[in-house]
């Protein structure tokens, strides 16, 4: 638990820019960012991309930082019920995105869900480490 603290000390502290402000927001965006770095890890790591580990990584520091803040949601009116929803329509998201970048025979399509999938990605991973 004083990991998940230091992260978000560290969140709050050097990129407050991109993190909500309301309890709500916050479950939300930790449980969309925990289904896409999950659903990308996995991906990954069947295609043995190096980035895998990170990838899984991060989807396992989105989980803390979700439990995290999951009292002030539940106060706030969110149930758990409500995250794992949100991360799993995320999972499934970076899935079905995935699987058009990288198996539709139509160019336009391929390319098209493989920018999709890394604005979603990038915007996880910012939260994180920063801006890439």
């Amino acid at each position: 638990m004083r990991i998940v603290g230091s992260l978000i000390a560290l969140l709050l502290a050097g990129q407050a820019w991109a993190l909500p402000t309301q309890s709500y927001s916050r479950a939300q965006t930790f449980a969309v960012c925990s289904g896409h770095m999950s659903a990308l890890a996995l991906h990954q790591s069947k295609a043995r991309d190096a980035q895998a580990s990170l990838s899984g990584a991060l989807a396992r520091i989105f989980e803390e930082l979700a439990e995290a803040v999951r009292p002030d949601a539940m106060a706030d009116g969110i149930q758990e019920k409500d995250t794992r929803f949100w991360r799993n329509e995320a999972w499934a998201e970076v899935t079905v995105l995935w699987t058009q970048a990288y198996l539709s025979f139509d160019r336009t399509t391929a390319m098209r869900a493989s920018a999709q999938m890394a604005e979603r990605v990038r915007g996880c991973r910012a939260l994180v480490l920063g801006a890439d």
